[in-house]
């Protein structure tokens, strides 16, 4: 068991791996806030057995993994000290395996802008055999954000695998999140279901829109409705296209259009779109590491003022 006044104060390890570790080695926390843990510190214990979702750890060791309910394979956590300064690829990076599967490739990967952040992205096979992928952005830094941001991912996760599209999944996580009454907080994303035939249908709630990067241009994807955890009656939309081979689908949160130069000129999503453009013919890997480190060159010398997370999806 481990004591939230030694998570939330001691400096965070790497952690990443399969969710089945050493006994003592951290949590895994789907729904903190029905435990009571907002992000304040406090003498509560946190279960030793938690649930899949996201992760925090004992500062004092650096464990290779983190103990949890048994789960898929994933990186969860990376530390980076507060204040970081983009400088000589000092980064921190919370990432998965690259998912090549049929008629689609994804590979996403975030920079936390303090010990913990409160970026998510996911993807996952679904039950219909489809492909969903998502990116989500909690309002706030810090343990509280990143206690939700965990709470959303579990609930997204479960969702995501029942009946319904983009938009009815939205809609059950936004419910979820309200009955869990958190004041003054609340999240976007940005959910798509890609099929084998290449037919995308997504719903965008309150997120940055995505950007589809065909060879007749470039399309950003706003259909969708409000925000996560604020409305409890929010209904969302969806939108249908259809995508061809070679299309690159790039999703990101505010921390890669807003990061700004020495000067305090953000990086903007034009210069998303001549990177991406630039470098299309790049594999997702390739073309993810070229997006992040031109948001890097541009913000040398300044202090990361958000979590930088980015996802590269081609067909």
């Amino acid at each position: 068991m481990l004591a939230a006044e030694a998570v939330f104060s001691d400096p965070f390890a790497v952690v990443g791996g399969v969710a089945d570790g050493p006994a003592d080695a951290g949590v895994l926390v789907t729904d903190p806030f029905e435990m009571g843990l907002d992000g304040a510190h406090g003498d509560a214990e946190l279960p030793g057995d938690g649930f899949v979702g996201g992760a925090v750890a004992d500062g004092d060791q650096d464990f290779p993994f983190a103990r949890g309910q048994r789960g898929p394979s994933r990186p969860v956590v990376a530390a980076q000290p507060e204040g970081v300064f983009w400088r000589g690829g000092r980064l921190a990076f919370v990432d998965r395996p690259d998912h090549v599967g049929e008629g689609v490739e994804v590979v996403g990967a975030s920079v936390p802008c303090r010990s913990i952040g409160g970026d998510f992205f996911e993807y996952l096979e679904l039950p219909s055999g489809d492909f969903g992928f998502a990116l989500g952005d909690v309002a706030g830094k810090g343990p509280a954000a990143a206690l939700l941001t965990a709470a959303l991912q579990g609930l997204f996760t479960a969702h995501a695998s029942t009946e319904g599209g983009p938009a009815a999944t939205l809609a059950r996580v936004n419910r979820a999140l309200i009955r869990r009454a958190v004041q003054n907080r609340f999240a976007t994303m940005a959910y798509g279901v890609l099929s084998r035939g290449g037919r995308l249908t997504y719903s965008n709630a309150g997120h940055n829109p995505p950007m589809v990067f065909t060879r007749g241009g470039v399309r950003r994807l706003e259909q969708g409705g409000l925000v996560l955890g604020l409305f409890p009656h929010a209904q969302y939309e969806e939108e249908t296209l259809q995508l061809d081979s070679g299309d690159v689908l790039v999703v990101f949160s505010d921390g890669v259009s807003e990061a700004i130069d020495v000067h305090g000129e953000e990086f903007g999503d034009d210069r998303i779109v001549s990177c991406i453009k630039a470098n299309r013919h790049m594999d997702p890997a390739a073309l993810l590491d070229c997006l992040l480190a031109a948001v890097r060159q541009f913000s040398e010398g300044t202090v990361q003022r958000d979590d930088v997370t980015a996802m590269i999806v081609r067909v």
